[in-house]
C-alpha cells in the first residue's frame, strides 16, 4: 500500500506504509500482532490469495474461529459473542508470518529484530518457506491450524505461542 505525496522538487513520489500502521503489537506476547480493523479485510484477501487452507469452528451463541497456518505460526481470526475475555479480531502469531505478510502487502517491514526474535529472514527465504508449505500434505497443515481453534483468552493464546514457537515465545513475553 503506497501513499502519494508531494516531494520537495514538486514531483509526485510514493511512500510505503510502515508495518506498524497495519499490525499492532499485542500485550499478550511479543510474538502476537493484532491486525488493525481498517486493514482486516485486506489481510484476509491476501491470505485467500496465498492459497493455504484455513480451518474454522463455530457454535451457536459461541465464538467463531478461523485459523490459517502460515510458516511457523498462524493467522487467527476470532469472532466473539457476549462478553469475551479477548476481543474479536485478526491476529498474526509469529515473527516470520508477520514479516512475510509485510513483504506481500508491500509494507515497510521492521528493520530490526523483533522482541524475542533470533534473526531477520530475507524475502527470498520467506517466499521459499511459503512455497514449501504450499506443498505440504493437508493433514500436516491441519494439525498446525487446529492448535488455534478454541483459543479465546490471553492464557490460551500464550500456550498456543509456546506450542508453535517453543519456550522462547513465552519467556520473551514476560
Amino acid at each position: 500500500m503506497a501513499t502519494y505525496l508531494e516531494t520537495e522538487s514538486g514531483r509526485e513520489g510514493t511512500r510505503r506504509t510502515p508495518w506498524h500502521a497495519v499490525f499492532h503489537r499485542s500485550r499478550i506476547s511479543p510474538f502476537i500482532f493484532v491486525v488493525d480493523r481498517a486493514h482486516t479485510e485486506r489481510v484476509q484477501r491476501l491470505l485467500n490469495e496465498i492459497g493455504l487452507p484455513s480451518w474454522s469452528s463455530m457454535t451457536m451463541f459461541g465464538n467463531a474461529y478461523t485459523v490459517t497456518p502460515l510458516l511457523d505460526g498462524l493467522v487467527h481470526r476470532l469472532r466473539t459473542y457476549g462478553l469475551p475475555p479477548m476481543p474479536s479480531g485478526l491476529r498474526v502469531i509469529g515473527h516470520r508470518p508477520l514479516r512475510l505478510l509485510c513483504y506481500l502487502l508491500d509494507l515497510v517491514s521492521p528493520t530490526r529484530r523483533l522482541a524475542g526474535g533470533v534473526a531477520i529472514p530475507t524475502r527470498g527465504e520467506l517466499l521459499a518457506e511459503l512455497a514449501a508449505q504450499r506443498a505440504m500434505p493437508k493433514e500436516r497443515l491441519a494439525s498446525q491450524a487446529k492448535l488455534g481453534i478454541d483459543v479465546a483468552d490471553a492464557n490460551s493464546m500464550r500456550r498456543l505461542v509456546e506450542q508453535l514457537l517453543g519456550p522462547v515465545g513465552v519467556k520473551a513475553g514476560r
